[in-house]
């Protein structure tokens, strides 16, 4: 069902090479859809936000009345038959992300995809393919990497600022599920979810060891599920998808990780905490924010007894709002995407190959979960 607000009359389309504004549309309604991508694509001059897809009709039409978008629908295939945006952003459960990409693709908009990109390495490897074919734009939806103290630890990497990187340790943790009574969702069950705590925090973790080092090329690890039994909606009570995982692994550049993931851990709402040993010195980054805040950095030298907090440049926060900063997140992640379909010569990062790369990862550590033993990565 489409809405046109105020009766509007009936628009055409112009050649898409020839618009000013790149007409974009997002399928989802969820408040993480609000929050980063409904805000994200208000604060993009070069972005026109024409329609919302959601299954609750009501709710659209409340989103698109707070967003001034013309257009909202139920139906996504109807929405790309008649809107036929430029754009599309899916948010929406796991499960849902390989088919609706695969329409918009074959569609003809270029996409960009929440995390995970599929439920295994098989769908994501499907949809990087089908991109490429289709020459489409596409982008894996990984917020870290949009996020300021995030983006300067990266630039000192680049810089050497610690030298030769020995190993990290990397705890993401969160209470929202340490209640056992707490009724369970689509997101306990693998073949909704494709994962637990693994796949929705440890994902970003494993973009970021491949953004900041290098792909991760073995890997070991431990998957513990406390909630074995939820009540569900379907009757269906068996939980299947982990609360938390204890990872090792070793990166292509030689760099030693130890992660721990979980959705168990009481006290936490969102919290990361990061440590970066190397030859000249070590990098401790902290937070502790649902959105995914600014941050903190400390940082010692080989000549230091102790940490000591290091100052963001301004630089890197030049699109930053402490009290609302879902829209600077945004567009730092997405700014190569959406420069890219004016210009063709700009690569897009993390795209499709990248959220490939990181199912890869995943199913090696299921596996290595089964057999107990290390598992190899195939170079990227």
């Amino acid at each position: 069902m489409i809405h046109e607000k105020e009766q509007l009359k009936p628009f055409t389309l112009q050649p898409r090479m020839t618009r000013k504004l790149v007409r974009t549309a997002v399928i989802g309604t969820s408040p993480w859809a609000e929050l980063m991508h409904y805000w994200g694509l208000k604060n993009r001059e070069e972005v026109e936000f024409v329609a919302i897809c959601g299954k609750n009709l009501q709710k659209c039409s409340e989103l698109a009345k707070k967003f001034d978008v013309p257009y909202f629908f139920n139906d996504y295939r109807e929405m790309l038959r008649k809107i036929n945006p430029e754009v599309v952003i899916i948010v929406t459960p796991h499960f849902e992300h390989k088919i609706m990409t695969l329409d918009c693709l074959e569609n003809g908009s270029h996409v960009i995809c929440e995390k995970p990109l599929g439920l295994n390495q098989e769908e994501a490897k499907e949809l990087f393919q089908t991109a490429e074919k289709f020459k489409r734009k596409h982008l894996t939806f990984y917020t870290l990497r949009g996020t300021p103290g995030i983006r300067y630890i990266k630039k000192m990497i680049e810089e050497e600022s610690i030298g030769r990187c020995f190993h990290i340790s990397i705890s993401y943790l969160s209470g929202s599920w340490q209640d056992l009574n707490r009724p369970g969702t689509w997101k306990m069950k693998n073949s909704f979810a494709g994962g637990g705590a693994l796949i929705d925090r440890g994902s970003h973790i494993f973009d970021l060891l491949h953004w900041w080092f290098s792909p991760i090329k073995r890997v070991i690890g431990n998957l513990t599920t406390f909630g074995k039994t939820r009540s569900m909606p379907n009757g269906d009570d068996k939980v299947d998808t982990d609360d938390a995982s204890s990872i090792l692994a070793t990166l292509e550049s030689g760099e030693q990780a130890s992660i721990q993931v979980s959705r168990v851990a009481g006290g936490w709402k969102n919290h990361l905490r990061i440590e970066i040993y190397g030859s000249k010195g070590s990098l401790v980054f902290e937070n502790e924010d649902a959105n995914a805040k600014l941050g903190k950095i400390w940082g010692a030298t080989n000549n230091q007894k102790s940490f000591q907090l290091i100052d963001i440049p301004k630089k890197f926060q030049e699109e930053w709002n402490e009290k609302h900063p879902s829209p600077g997140i945004h567009k730092c992640l997405t700014n190569s995407f959406f420069e890219s379909i004016r210009d063709n010569t700009i690569k897009v990062s993390p795209n499709f190959e990248d959220g490939w790369h990181i199912q890869k990862i995943i199913c090696a550590i299921k596996k290595s979960f089964q057999s107990k033993n290390w598992e190899e990565l195939e170079s990227k």
